[in-house]
């Protein structure tokens, strides 16, 4: 799948970002030392030869197969679920080696969240997740130190696509809700955490902008984060920054009020 790691603040129709997004992406682009997957911000990983043999089934090493079933049916009507059909109505996704839509049927089990309001959610429960259910799965993904994304750079290239389709079929067995608008309430309470963000970094010795003002973060969707601002960071320094001045609230916005301070993240 994709060498490089996989960002629970990066953004992609398909993958653990896309309801995350809706809150104003922080997104984590300093601690990527490859190009994290998929778009926008990264690419597709490329259509390699899997493990697949010409029945289309899965390999039994590493992966295992008794959760892996399949979509042998209207594969473009899932795939456009699953948010791997572009709008010109390209499929995007991960394939065999004929090039054959690769898509499995959610995998469960790892929890249900879609109960809840995912602006409340720490996004690390999210990323653990999906990560335990592509582990146990057979493919050795590593969850980063700040917990904010997933490495593949274990995964053999050889089992590329097929991790790239797990690793959606684990995002799906989630049953994330959809995205939704925070409301004016939410985005007041993510700006002024932002602004704490803005302090810390620059007690860190970084030149961070003001924050913009409430209607001006409101116009942007939320998109806009102090980090964006960083210079390029290795990922050990990325992570140090991250834990004296976390992206998000440890424990998500459910866990922190306007008025509390910034906590390190553990």
């Amino acid at each position: 799948v994709v060498r490089g790691r996989h960002h629970a603040w990066t953004s992609a129709p398909f993958w653990i970002a896309a309801a995350l997004l809706t809150l104003g992406a922080c997104a984590d682009t300093q601690s990527s030392d490859t190009t994290p997957a998929p778009p926008p911000t990264s690419t597709i990983p490329p259509a390699t030869p899997t493990a697949l043999d010409n029945t289309g089934t899965p390999p039994s090493t590493p992966a295992t197969t008794s959760r892996l079933v399949r979509v042998t049916g209207d594969v473009l009507e899932r795939a456009r679920q699953y948010g791997l059909v572009a709008p010109t109505g390209e499929y995007v996704g991960p394939v065999d080696h004929d090039g054959n839509p690769l898509i499995f049927e959610p995998i469960d089990g790892y929890g249900d969240f879609s109960n809840t309001d995912l602006f409340e959610v720490d996004p690390t429960e999210i990323v653990s997740a999906q990560a335990r259910c592509v582990q146990d799965q057979g493919f050795p993904v590593e969850v980063d130190a700040s917990e904010s994304g997933f490495s593949f750079e274990r995964v053999p290239p050889e089992q590329n696509q097929i991790a790239f389709a797990v690793a959606i079929a684990c995002k799906e067995g989630l049953n994330l809700p959809p995205p939704s608008t925070p409301t004016v309430a939410q985005r007041e309470e993510q700006l002024a955490y932002l602004t704490l963000v803005v302090s810390c970094l620059r007690e860190l010795g970084f030149a961070v902008e003001d924050p913009p003002s409430l209607d001006e973060f409101i116009e942007l969707d939320g998109a806009w984060s102090p980090y964006d601002a960083l210079p390029p960071l290795g990922p050990a320094e990325f992570d140090r920054v991250d834990r004296s001045c976390p992206q998000w609230p440890p424990g998500g916005y459910g866990a922190w009020e306007p008025g509390d301070p910034l906590r390190p993240r553990p």
